[in-house]
């Protein structure tokens, strides 16, 4: 190579040119989608007009009104006592026909003394009485305590006005008629069935609640806890939450009222259903058994009314009913439906309705009075159940040969049944794409959908884009929910 010549550079290789871009796929036009999203909508539509209305579940509400004069005196709960979220919720003591002159303080100053009515004036029945805890439900009112407190405080009058009020020497501690007082948890009727984090804060105050209220009783006394709807699984959760304390194992007799035991009906995020896990994880560990044998659980359905937690949901979990090798003793449980409870038959009360609905809250009062006398409380929760079923009546299982035949169906309520059952977070999830549509201010979507003007063109179409678009999503909810609802 000469001095003139210049050094050759090494080519660098040639970049391949870019692939030519792929078609964009055409959208479905508007023609198509929007009948298609009809036809497939249309017998879901049907489906749930038919659970609306009031012929589906038995027919016209045939529940009978509970009467009572109700007086709430807040029990003092406050940081000093250690409780947790002390300015959000409260405490309530219950009173039936308490004099106009009786004060929280006086209340406070009855409770272990009779627990019937009239308290503060010459009508109060002294007497003994145990503690009952009342824990509403997702969005529930600690006022629902009402029916069930009212009830209890008459029929326990009616007891000892009957067979005197103290029993007499050498009679049966049998023939001892003893009340309930009954405190409510005020939980600001907060969406508890849509939030873990709710839940779980709900789940720290009953705990402290129930050790509160035990507090002002003599020690050993055993506590009767009415949970309604989502009350019920943070009445559990409740229980596992006082174990994990100091304190020992308290005796407890757990009402369910028409509660989602397994999973909530209205989940909509994943934080609820971790909350469901480890409270049933747990409620079944063999580890938290000394917690889980001293309590005796009732659940009682509303029936095919209760469009809310259906039969099926109400229903305890297999896991309770049968024996496992990894638990020596089985859970103490019993359940029964409405229609099944001796003097209910043919009631069918929707989710409200439940607390209320005299052919129910009468036979729960009578089994709570009877498990409240009984001397074999302690360590007996299997007596506990034995009782509440002589009067609630055998559970299903119990009696397989003898269930009645059930009233013929017609294919648009079997519909209607299935809706309920096997899409139970299709309607959250419908009305939260609709707030958005109609709050979100939207602009040109994916599919060609232009969202302009005010006209009720326009707010048809700021509804159904986000719909249109997020059709997977509500496809994913949907498929989730049925299939959700098939596993036992």
């Amino acid at each position: 190579m000469t001095e003139t010549e210049e050094p050759s550079r090494r080519r660098r290789p040639q970049r391949p040119p870019p692939p030519p871009p792929k078609p964009k796929p055409k959208p479905i036009p508007t023609a198509i989608l929007v009948p298609l999203l009809l036809a497939l909508l249309s017998p879901l539509a049907l489906a749930w007009r038919r659970a609306l209305s009031a012929e589906f579940g038995g027919g016209p509400n045939r529940c009978a009104m509970t009467y009572m004069r109700p007086a709430y005196f807040p029990v003092p709960v406050n940081a000093s006592h250690g409780c947790p979220d002390a300015t959000t919720y409260a405490l309530w003591l219950y009173r039936e026909r308490a004099a106009s002159t009786l004060t929280a303080g006086g209340a406070m100053a009855s409770v272990g003394n009779g627990g019937g009515t009239g308290c503060g004036s010459a009508i109060w029945r002294a007497g003994r009485s145990i503690p009952g805890i009342f824990v509403p439900g997702n969005a529930g009112s600690y006022r629902q305590v009402r029916s069930l407190a009212s009830e209890t405080a008459r029929r326990v009058d009616a007891r000892r006005a009957a067979s005197g009020d103290a029993p007499e020497e050498g009679t049966d501690a049998r023939e001892e008629h003893v009340g309930v007082d009954w405190f409510t948890l005020d939980f600001n009727e907060e969406l508890s069935a849509f939030h873990g984090a709710v839940a779980s804060r709900q789940t720290k105050f009953a705990a402290f609640a129930i050790e509160h209220v035990l507090a002002a009783y003599p020690p050993g006394t055993p506590v009767i806890i009415a949970g309604h709807s989502m009350g019920g699984v943070v009445a559990r959760a409740a229980l596992l939450e006082l174990a994990a304390t100091t304190r020992p194992s308290v005796d407890a007799t757990v009402v369910f009222i028409a509660a989602p035991h397994d999973k909530s009906p209205a989940a909509t995020q994943p934080a609820i259903a971790r909350f469901y896990e480890r409270t049933n994880r747990a409620w079944v560990d063999a580890n938290n058994a000394d917690v889980t044998s001293r309590v005796a659980m009732v659940s009682v359905g509303g029936g095919d009314a209760d469009r809310q937690v259906r039969p099926a949901r109400a229903k305890p979990p297999t896991a309770w009913t049968h024996r496992s090798a990894r638990r020596k003793n089985p859970f103490n449980v019993t359940h029964a439906v409405a229609g099944s409870i001796p003097g209910a038959t043919g009631v069918s009360a929707d989710h409200r309705c439940v607390v209320w609905c005299q052919q129910i809250v009468v036979p729960i009062a009578e089994t709570l009075l009877d498990v409240a006398s009984d001397p074999r409380q302690q360590n007996d929760a299997g007596g506990r159940v034995a009782l509440a079923r002589a009067r609630l009546g055998p559970s299903p299982e119990d009696q397989k040969n003898q269930t009645p035949e059930e009233p013929k169906t017609t294919r648009l309520d079997a519909a209607a049944a299935l809706a309920l059952d096997r899409s139970p977070s299709l309607v959250p999830i419908m009305l939260a794409l609709a707030i958005d549509a109609l709050v979100v201010p939207q602009t040109t979507r994916r599919g060609g959908f232009g969202v302009e003007g005010a006209t009720v063109r326009g707010a048809t179409s700021l509804f159904a884009a986000p719909v249109f678009v997020r059709s997977r999503v509500v496809l994913v909810f949907v498929l989730g929910g049925f299939i959700g609802g098939a596993i036992p």
